[in-house]
């Protein structure tokens, strides 16, 4: 169990649970009643019950358990053979798969002349509330499941008892007779086992049950998936009004089986076809909305436009990009936050899978000749999401605007979107340059392996695990060439067209590679965000202010030598006595030792006589060990002049 997990209204964290196990000690006492929170949904009006997704938070004990026995349940429900093929829902990390399912069928069939192709996307309403635990008992008695897993099923299920959270308040316990809790490890399995009868009526639905169903037999293509409560239905004819007239034979019969137990669909159905104008025509059943959608229609959190152009994706995408980095600034700022190696884990963890969501879908891109993929993400989409990523990472580091998003992603070791979008799964006609570039490979080294050890030729499990592990290694180092590939193409263009003022900047030089993390180790926020305007050279500095037209000279308030990092460092008589810090600490002083091989002493330098404003309160009340604490008497020989304020700040960083 993850120690991030919630500690529920037991008060036990997992850290004590972990403490507890090895003193033999009976921790079922510590089980007590699971606490209910209402979550709103996103854009729905606050005062309707149904703008709320009720979630339980189960004690730690509880989870454990529930875990434990999920894993169980897990394992017989893949040994039984009971789940249907077009299910995706119980197995690990399968979205992608499952949308794979339905866009792979929409490009077979609009491969064919004169196919036309609907996709509609139900939703049942309040699924896993309207689990009847009779209904499902049966269910499991029916499918075999063994008796100790039903016993324990059902005391989960009778044994529920809650407390509602609500905008603070606390309601009084009571007991739940009726659904699964969502929120639950438990649930999502359970109600497997509900909606498998549902999926099994859904593939038979091309018998005829009476003359009105003969629409379907018309049907080119009729294609099911599943994902536990969400379905998608494809259907493909040689018109729009033959699909609608389907559909709507296929939906009553589905909804006339489900209405037996309480489940209802709430369905939404625009028309994806070839190319506009658009047709709306839409089934004759009740719970279809009367107009179709003219954007998109939302599948597994996949927006897909009519014609597969990706540009609905994007937009919501960047929306949602957006939104999270606004919620960052809650978090961190250029000089106050998480160091820089915390907040480059925090990007890849939970902002670029945003920008990665079922990419191995929209981003397709052959590396070798031939003919182009037509449903791929077109090049000014890409650059789109590019930019994005250039805009987090600046927002993460405190960079300048002016900073190039190469050298931020080479500074902190991150990939570029092209990069590491390109190193998932590619579909449709990558496939077979996928499997020369990489499975082959992978393939050769698992033969030799398999001679060093002749275990792997009688464990097939054990076979297969390594062939995985080599894959991944195999892409890891192709996209580690590739980024090497990037980053030398970029150096060679940006000293074409860099400013003087920072042509030779300290992160132009080197290789792309992890050893740049290096530099970020132990480092502050405030000192990783000062030393990387020093990398950049883009600073507070009358150098990098003159040159986007803030400071009316480069040169220092003295008149002496351009105001730069590398004069203030080196050459400024000023700080001359400070400088023997420096030199105490590096004998052999030169720019590119100091940010390279000294980072740390380098930022408080900076920090401590730079005079920059947007650092001053951190040179004040942030402890210094290098060069002691700031004294007000030294706030008069700051080399800031007179005329640099926080408007100008803004205006650096927009």
């Amino acid at each position: 169990m993850p120690v991030h997990k919630a500690k529920g209204k037991c008060g036990i964290s997992i850290y004590a649970l972990k403490m507890l196990l090895p003193s033999q000690e009976d921790p079922r006492d510590f089980i007590t009643l699971a606490v209910t929170v209402m979550l709103p949904k996103p854009r729905k009006p606050k005062y309707s019950p149904k703008s709320y997704r009720p979630t339980a938070l189960l004690s730690v004990f509880s989870k454990v358990l529930e875990k434990l026995f999920t894993e169980r349940l897990t394992d017989w429900l893949d040994a039984s053979g009971l789940v249907p093929f077009e299910q995706f829902g119980f197995r690990r990390k399968t979205t992608t798969q499952a949308l794979e399912f339905i866009i792979n069928a929409i490009y077979r069939n609009w491969s064919v002349k004169g196919t036309c192709v609907t996709v509609a996307a139900l939703d049942m309403t309040s699924a896993f509330n309207h689990v009847v635990h009779y209904h499902l008992l049966c269910l499991l008695v029916e499918y075999g499941v063994p008796i100790w897993m039903i016993q324990f099923i059902c005391e989960f299920l009778s044994r529920r008892s809650t407390t509602v959270r609500l905008h603070g308040k606390l309601s009084k316990k009571f007991w739940i007779k009726i659904g699964v809790p969502q929120g639950s490890p438990l649930s999502a399995n359970l109600f497997m086992f509900f909606a498998i009868p549902i999926l099994r009526k859904l593939r038979v639905s091309r018998t005829l049950e009476s003359r009105a169903d003969m629409t379907i037999c018309q049907l080119f293509n009729l294609v099911i998936t599943g994902y536990v409560d969400d379905i998608t239905i494809l259907l493909a004819s040689s018109s729009y009004e033959l699909n609608c007239e389907a559909l709507a034979q296929v939906y009553r019969r589905l909804t006339r089986f489900t209405s037996l137990h309480g489940t209802e669909f709430s369905a939404d159905k625009p028309q994806s076809r070839k190319a506009p104008p658009i047709v709306n025509v839409m089934p004759n059943a009740s719970g279809f909305p009367t107009e179709a959608k003219h954007d998109a229609i939302k599948v597994l959190g996949l927006h897909l436009d009519y014609q597969l152009k990706w540009n609905v994706r994007t937009a919501h995408t960047l929306a949602k990009v957006r939104q999270k980095m606004c919620q960052m600034r809650r978090v961190c700022g250029s000089t106050w936050g998480p160091d820089g190696l915390k907040l480059r884990h925090q990007y890849i963890t939970s902002v670029r899978p945003i920008f990665a969501y079922a990419c191995a879908l929209w981003y397709v891109v052959r590396r070798t000749k031939g003919t182009r993929c037509k449903w791929s993400l077109c090049r000014a989409l890409v650059n789109k999401l590019e930019t994005e990523q250039t805009q987090c990472l600046k927002q993460f580091f405190g960079a300048y605007q002016r900073v190039s998003g190469d050298i931020l992603c080479k500074e902190f070791f991150v990939e570029k979107l092209c990069v590491f979008l390109g190193g998932s799964h590619p579909l449709n006609v990558a496939y077979r340059e996928a499997k020369a570039l990489v499975w082959m490979v992978a393939d050769d080294e698992l033969q030799l392996r398999i001679r060093a050890d002749p275990k792997l030729a009688k464990n097939p499990a054990l076979r297969r695990l390594r062939r995985k592990q080599l894959i991944r290694d195999v892409v890891k180092k192709m996209s580690h060439f590739k980024s090497q590939d990037l980053w030398q193409k970029f150096v060679i263009r940006y000293l074409s067209q860099a400013a003087a003022f920072n042509k030779n900047c300290p992160a132009i030089q080197g290789i792309w590679g992890q050893h740049n993390l290096k530099i970020w180790v132990d480092m502050p926020k405030a000192q990783s965000t000062i030393l990387l305007h020093i990398r950049t050279g883009f600073s507070g500095l009358n150098a990098t202010l003159h040159f986007m037209g803030l400071a009316p000279s480069h040169m220092r308030p003295c008149g002496k030598g351009a105001h730069n990092a590398k004069h203030l460092f080196l050459h400024c008589k000023l700080l001359e006595d400070a400088r023997k810090h420096l030199r105490k600490a590096l004998p052999e002083l030169t720019f590119e030792n100091l940010v390279n091989h000294r980072p740390r002493v380098a930022a408080d330098f900076a920090i401590r006589y730079f005079g920059i404003p947007q650092f001053q309160w951190t040179a004040k009340h942030m402890p210094n060990p290098a060069f002691g604490n700031l004294v007000e008497d030294e706030d008069s020989k700051s080399s800031s002049p007179p005329w640099r304020t926080n408007e100008i700040f803004r205006l650096v960083y927009g």
